[in-house]
């Protein structure tokens, strides 16, 4: 949910994806060693110290990619005062936006190979030891979960509406929702687009793309069957008699004290929701990739032809 880029928890230096893509670097050096690193020489030992230290591995590469997320809609948000001359609200420049949604499309989009199929997996699974038995979920298990994710909130309206806007204030200079989805088209349909047949985990991620954007443009605030009610807690501090102690960054309490609570910028509402083009790009998308499908219904692979029907079927 973070909006600015630079302050993110564990995230280091000045450039999310440059600090990213050296994690990812030290990664493939942690990954290839695992089960030698949780070695003890004990009889008997299994590998439960070397899913430990996998999942950890898995966890941090999946933080990585939210730090570069938050790049895609972003503001820089600062500590202003009158008279500074420095602007409170900066959108994300867009040569970065643009490189921050090229990275998820290479390193999350785009099977990892290194990590997922890395020979720790022949002994070990993400073991979880639950009160109704022993777990082991299997990593292509935890891959999906990872990509439904970070594409449900890439795509998030919130995110997209924060990109309208940027784009009716800057135009050109701005990275657009239209935009992204482009590069999101041609990145996850990249088999398809070529003439190749898709393998397994291509066809995987396809499904979890469409799988979202139909999640994303299926929300009630499309359609209009009634208006929901929503709470915003970020209201609150700015009510007259509201508790200093809830005042953004820069405010002083009545002991005279700075206090540092945290700055919510709202842009969301479910009448903006609904008089956005958020919804209008991703319904969008989803025409643009039932077109490219409807002439792969006679694919002659018999996989890729049940997967593209199936995903015909989806969108109507």
């Amino acid at each position: 949910d973070a909006v600015d880029p630079r302050a993110l928890t564990e995230d280091l230096g000045d450039d999310n994806i440059k600090a990213a893509r050296y994690g990812i670097a030290n990664l493939k050096r942690v990954v290839p060693q695992i089960v030698k690193w949780t070695t003890t020489g004990e009889a008997g030992q299994n590998y439960d110290d070397a899913s430990n230290l996998y999942g950890a591995v898995l966890g941090q590469w999946n933080r990585f990619m939210y730090h570069v997320l938050t790049s895609v809609g972003g503001i820089y948000v600062d500590n202003t005062n009158v008279g500074s001359g420095k602007k409170t609200y900066t959108f994300v420049e867009k040569d970065r936006q643009r490189d921050a949604v090229k990275f998820l499309i290479d390193e999350a989009f785009t099977y990892p190979e290194w990590l997922y199929d890395a020979d720790v997996t022949n002994y070990t699974y993400m073991v979880q030891n639950t009160p109704v038995g022993r777990i082991e979920q299997a990593p292509s298990f935890l891959l999906s979960n990872y990509q439904s994710h970070l594409l449900w909130d890439l795509l998030s309206n919130e995110r997209l509406i924060r990109m309208i806007e940027n784009e009716a204030h800057n135009g050109k200079d701005a990275f657009t929702a239209v935009e992204m989805a482009d590069m999101l088209h041609k990145g996850i349909f990249r088999s398809t687009l070529q003439g190749r047949k898709p393998d397994v985990r291509e066809r995987n991620m396809q499904k979890n793309y469409v799988d979202a954007l139909i999640i994303a443009a299926c929300e009630r605030q499309g359609v209009k069957d009634g208006v929901a009610l929503r709470e915003d807690n970020a209201m609150f501090a700015t009510l007259p008699g509201a508790d200093a102690d809830f005042m953004p960054c820069g405010h002083r309490n009545a002991m005279g004290e700075q206090t540092c609570a945290g700055r919510t910028l709202n842009f969301y509402s479910t009448q903006a929701n609904r008089v956005s083009d958020a919804i209008s790009v991703k319904r969008g998308e989803l025409m643009k990739i039932r077109t490219l499908l409807k002439g792969q219904r006679n694919h002659p692979d018999t996989a890729s032809r049940y997967h593209y029907n199936d995903l015909l079927m989806r969108i109507n």
